[in-house]
């Protein structure tokens, strides 16, 4: 709701305490500076994936019709709540940066 008022598209960022891809991801993609102030035009969610078996991982991957669950994984969606680019794994921030520009 808050990105088609705003008319922002989403990134939602998953995550598990035990995933190395995932905090490298924090500590060299999304902390990157060109990457940190694209991120601004979007409303972020990062969301905690533990565990397979999990409820909520088992929704997410429903929702999104995703075959298996591979952290970390990086969703896209323009401000019309479409997705339009699905990210597996690590990504640098050269990489991360112009999949970013190119959702509007």
């Amino acid at each position: 709701a808050e990105a088609r008022t705003g008319g922002k598209p989403v990134l939602i960022d998953t995550w598990a305490t035990w995933c190395a891809n995932c905090h490298k991801l924090d500590k060299h993609t999304w902390s990157a500076d060109a990457v940190a102030a694209e991120s601004t035009r979007f409303v972020p969610v990062k969301l905690q994936l533990e565990t397979n078996d999990a409820p909520q991982t088992q929704e997410f991957l429903k929702h999104f019709a995703l075959k298996q669950y591979s952290l970390p994984t990086i969703i896209l969606m323009d401000s019309g709540g479409r997705v339009r680019d699905i990210i597996f794994g690590y990504v640098d921030a050269e990489e991360m940066l112009s999949r970013m520009r190119a959702v509007s």
